[in-house]
């Protein structure tokens, strides 16, 4: 949830190698700001080495969101960042619009977006670099992993947990997309 070039900067002074960001879309499936919105995981932090600090605790806001093109340029200098992970905000209503522009899910109501995604993908010669998901269906592996079959075979599996709230663990998803990758599921 690095959403502003301060925070990039300030979670790489830190040590980390990989960000995350939250993206979302104008009507016509472009990028149009960076910025988590309402209900992120600034409302528990606590402590100073949690990203919120560089957010100033807000999850939206002028001082919580970044202008995607200044954003992306500021992600290319940092040499040391090994995953870029890009958490798109999207309303199911714009799967077909979006499937041209980045890869994400947050759920199976939203799975369209995913659909078009890979199969826009299949036509690039980046296609082996591109990977799936549906986020936040929690211990569902079998779930998602039959949704994302018929799909692509360039899948992975996220859990889609935050910091805030009840701790949740998924430890028989995990143990299930072990086995699925054991066996080539995933």
């Amino acid at each position: 949830m690095a959403n502003t070039n301060f925070a990039v900067d300030w979670a790489v002074a830190q040590g980390a190698n990989g960000i995350e960001c939250d993206i979302h879309f104008d009507g016509s499936g472009n990028p149009s700001i960076i910025e988590h919105g309402p209900g992120c995981d600034c409302g528990c932090a606590t402590g100073n080495d949690h990203i919120c600090v560089a957010l100033q605790g807000r999850c939206s806001g002028s001082k919580a969101r970044e202008n995607p093109a200044t954003y992306m340029q500021n992600i290319a200098r940092h040499a040391g960042i090994a995953l870029f992970f890009v958490d798109s905000k999207v309303s199911a209503r714009m799967g077909q619009t979006l499937g041209k522009v980045v890869i994400s899910s947050a759920s199976f109501s939203t799975f369209a977006y995913v659909q078009a995604a890979a199969i826009a993908a299949k036509g690039s010669r980046n296609s082996h670099r591109y990977f799936f998901t549906v986020d936040q269906e929690g211990n569902n592996y079998e779930g998602v992993m039959n949704k994302m079959c018929p799909v692509t075979n360039n899948r992975v599996y996220g859990t889609g947990t935050g910091s805030c709230g009840e701790v949740v663990t998924y430890y028989d998803a995990i143990k299930a997309a072990v086995a699925g990758k054991k066996q080539g599921e995933n």
